[in-house]
């Protein structure tokens, strides 16, 4: 596939941008994540980080796996969290510093998982291309991916295996070693992002095609296969099995809690997925079209010996499936990040959409054409990333990590709170905050609010204060006006709502400034909870 479609000389260039580019953008995510203030940062990533955060520590310092300090859990993906728990051991700073700490690693992660992909890519692509691609990949999956969530990793096992997809001794030789480091990294991969599930399944499928097109060595074929599914087979299942004998499932709470298989899910439709991934997803389902159509001419002797439309077809088949997945069966809490192997296969489709374009159509070659072109994908890409590192000043999450500043320093440090989307005001508040949404909990909760025993839940678990961060339709909270509101928590495993809770404007304790929220100003508050009209808190709860 490699060929100068460029001058020499612009060919070059190309090369030479595409290293600088990269720098330039590395050196300006470190400078991001070690100096931009806080609450900057914390409105240009998920509340979930924090989830992987507080877990982490607590685990590091012996308490197992835990967000609240009270219920063990498996809500999270496991190779980030195993990967944080030392780096928690060994750096014991502040929240805040451990933030950076962990935005700064998935730098370098996502710096090894360039450079492997440069390296795999470089010598059978044309630079010009590549620079198209990398512009793409860097400004799309790179900084996207420093979130400190589990991306940069997932990035990185999808690099690996496109290295190890692309290598000859992979697919054509009888060897072991090759399959079965496809197999360990896969599995690798799949800990990374559980969901990665589907891309497991795509390269199974890959195996299978091979077995049945290759005439005269299925043997060979079988035997690969085997390896492949032994490899990742070895690193999953021993994960599996701590769930179920923890958990009683395979699958962690958070999966159960978000994901209605074998029934479908209540809201099913394309309309609650975000439309870059549905485009990304229409575009993998076009390429699969298109590679079988194209299959047809291989031949019985058909291999993917470093041909890069197969491996695309591998990646395109893992985003159809996960995007039927979703669809069908997930049933709340779809988030972008979800879908950073659809970016990631978007990166890698732009290289052969690239290459017939500029040889095609002559006038892309011509100086005066591709060089403005590529300046203006830049100066486009790069205004979307000062979007996104500059957002609006006053949001939850900035109001969450205020709410926490507070309770860090207004409240004992054994007192327990109690919120829904609990991550970023659990780890910065240094308390036991007990998470009512259940993503990081456990099933005890589900079962308190299925059978209408919210109150005693909390009040067995030594409740202090309770933290609401967003009101709808209520403008009477949000002006301070009100008596009391009702809350009610869902079992996201139930489909039910659980008891009603009456809080009252009387045990107000803190109260944010109004931030924009789906549509309309509104607040987080924190009450002290009641028990028996007495205030467990040592807080005032202010004039009666």
């Amino acid at each position: 596939m490699n060929q100068t479609l460029l001058s020499p000389g612009s060919e070059r260039a190309a090369r030479r941008l595409t290293i600088g580019l990269a720098t330039m953008l590395t050196a300006y995510l470190f400078v991001y994540a070690l100096t931009a203030p806080i609450p900057r940062i914390l409105s240009s990533i998920p509340d979930d980080t924090a989830y992987y955060l507080e877990i982490a520590e607590n685990a590091a310092a012996g308490r197992g796996f835990t967000f609240d300090g009270l219920h063990a859990t498996n809500g999270f993906q496991p190779l980030w969290e195993w990967v944080l728990v030392p780096v928690f051991y060994v750096f014991q700073g502040s929240p805040e510093t451990m933030l950076r700490v962990a935005l700064a690693l998935q730098i370098c992660l996502l710096v090894l998982a360039a450079s492997v992909m440069y390296k795999t890519l470089s010598p059978i692509l044309p630079p010009s291309a590549t620079l198209v691609s990398a512009i793409i990949f860097f400004f799309f999956v790179f900084v996207q991916s420093v979130n400190g969530m589990e991306t940069a990793l997932l990035v990185l096992g999808l690099a690996l295996l496109v290295r190890l997809g692309l290598h000859e001794d992979t697919w054509r030789r009888s060897g072991w070693r090759r399959p079965l480091a496809l197999g360990i990294v896969l599995g690798l991969t799949m800990l990374a992002r559980l969901d990665t599930v589907f891309l497991g399944a795509s390269v199974m499928l890959l195996c299978l095609i091979q077995i049945v097109r290759s005439a005269g060595r299925r043997r060979d074929a079988l035997v690969r296969m085997a390896v492949v599914f032994l490899g990742a087979t070895l690193v999953v299942a021993p994960y599996l099995s701590a769930n179920f004998l923890k958990f009683g499932a395979v699958a962690p709470i958070s999966a159960q809690l978000k994901h209605a298989f074998p029934q479908l899910a209540a809201d099913t439709g394309i309309f609650k997925i975000p439309v870059r991934a549905l485009a990304l997803g229409a575009a993998a389902g076009l390429y699969l079209v298109w590679t079988l159509v194209r299959m047809r001419s291989w031949g019985r002797a058909w291999s993917p010996r470093h041909d890069f439309n197969v491996l695309l077809a591998i990646l395109a088949l893992g985003v159809v499936l996960h995007l039927v997945d979703t669809v069908l069966y997930v049933k709340w809490a779809i988030f972008q990040w979800h879908f950073l192997s659809y970016q990631f296969f978007g990166a890698l489709l732009v290289l052969p959409v690239a290459v017939r374009a500029l040889v095609s159509f002559s006038f892309l070659r011509r100086g005066l054409v591709f060089w403005p072109g590529i300046l203006l994908l830049v100066v486009l890409a790069g205004y979307r990333v000062h979007l996104k590192h500059n957002p609006a000043p006053s949001n939850w999450h900035t109001a969450a990590y205020a709410a926490a500043v507070w309770a860090r320093e207004n409240t004992p440090a054994n007192a327990v709170f109690a919120m829904k989307d609990a991550g970023n005001f659990g780890y910065f508040s240094q308390r036991r905050t007990i998470n009512l949404d259940g993503l990081v909990n456990d099933l005890a909760l589900q079962e308190a609010l299925k059978n209408g025993h919210t109150i005693d839940y909390l009040d067995d678990h030594g409740l202090d204060y309770l933290v609401q961060h967003a009101f709808k339709d209520r403008d009477d909270v949000t002006s301070g006006t009100y008596e009391s509101v009702v809350l009610r928590y869902l079992s996201y495993k139930f489909d039910v709502f659980g008891e009603e809770i009456t809080v009252y404007r009387r045990s107000e304790v803190f109260r944010s400034p109004l931030y924009p929220r789906l549509g309309s100003n509104t607040l987080l508050v924190v009450w002290a909870w009641t028990v028996g009209g007495k205030s467990r808190s040592s807080v005032n709860k202010g004039p009666e």
